[in-house]
């Protein structure tokens, strides 16, 4: 909704075809319920053949879809570390799952460089992806969740040298992110950072957009 064809969901009324509505249990909470979507773009990458609960993953960055990405991996399994710059959302990282936190600097990229089976860029940062470069393994993964503006520098002989594969990665099936919410115990409102009404939506934006916030919910009554 939203992106082509219709307006979006930032109204008191909308009109969408009854296909694409999927039916909440009583016990989700409209608070809780606002995640399904972006959980569902971190379950999809779960779908990478490459991973497994075996696997050795780094996350790059501390932000909202960050987040979620720690809380689906480590409910996969997998040995997660994740690399941000905020220690509060670090920490946050590490209620969810993350076993090693670090905070970002230029001698992360070589203390750990060839160290992960996978590395997930979810920074929004094009520093993001050279770091992902440095720490994944030979022959390892690279996945990108982040759309970056404008161009992104790139130095490809890491890849080719290193035979690494990038793999970008998008949207995902609601049902596994309903189903995890569902039945999972994680405190959804810990992501909450504000509450703002539908008329201050401006600002909403503005709020969303400063690093110390996650997520900003518009209340809509």
């Amino acid at each position: 909704m939203g992106i082509k064809g219709r307006d979006g969901a930032f109204a008191q009324f909308l009109s969408l075809p009854a296909r694409n509505l999927i039916e909440l249990p009583d016990s989700l909470s409209d608070d809780t319920a606002v995640f399904v979507e972006p959980l569902a773009a971190a379950f999809n990458i779960l779908e990478t053949p490459e991973l497994t609960s075996a696997s050795e993953v780094a996350i790059i960055g501390d932000g909202k879809l960050a987040q979620l990405i720690v809380l689906v991996m480590a409910h996969a399994g997998c040995p997660l570390t994740l690399i941000g710059h905020h220690t509060e959302k670090l920490e946050l990282a590490r209620k969810f799952g993350a076993q090693i936190v670090l905070l970002d600097s230029p001698s992360v990229g070589l203390e750990w460089a060839g160290r992960f089976d996978a590395v997930i860029e979810a920074s929004g940062s094009a520093s993001g992806l050279a770091t992902a470069l440095r720490i994944v393994k030979p022959k390892g993964t690279v996945i990108l969740k982040s759309t970056h503006q404008g161009s992104t520098p790139l130095e490809m002989s890491q890849v080719v040298v290193n035979e690494l594969r990038i793999v970008g990665s998008r949207c995902g099936r609601f049902r596994p992110a309903l189903d995890f919410l569902v039945g999972s115990n994680v405190d959804m409102g810990a992501m909450v950072s504000q509450r703002l009404p539908l008329e201050d939506g401006v600002r909403a934006f503005q709020e969303a957009a400063l690093p110390n916030n996650l997520k900003v919910i518009l209340q809509i009554d």
